[in-house]
């Protein structure tokens, strides 16, 4: 596996590649906030091995759509990580 290392300015270096802007991969996933209260967030991706479950609240209210088809080629981790900073509203 390999590692990558954080640097300034949301960027991320692999040892063999050009830096990867975290913004443009956080963008891939596409989240939507409802833009209400935070009451019960789960949004639920489909992917072949399993679900993934997302339960984000971000200051516009609940994580409520995604693109899932990126969500479950991603790692969920990363996934979850973008949920609360790369979002749109409806």
């Amino acid at each position: 596996m390999r590692r990558s290392l954080p640097l300034a300015l949301g960027l991320l270096v692999a040892c063999d590649k050009e830096p990867v802007d975290t913004y443009d991969v956080c963008a891939a996933y596409a989240f939507v906030a409802d833009g209400g209260s935070c009451d019960d967030c789960s949004l639920v991706c489909s992917c072949d091995d399993s679900d993934m479950s997302i339960a984000t609240c971000t200051a516009d209210g609940c994580i409520v759509d995604a693109d899932c088809d990126a969500v479950c080629a991603g790692d969920l981790l990363d996934a979850v990580d973008c949920s609360g900073d790369s979002y749109t509203v409806e």
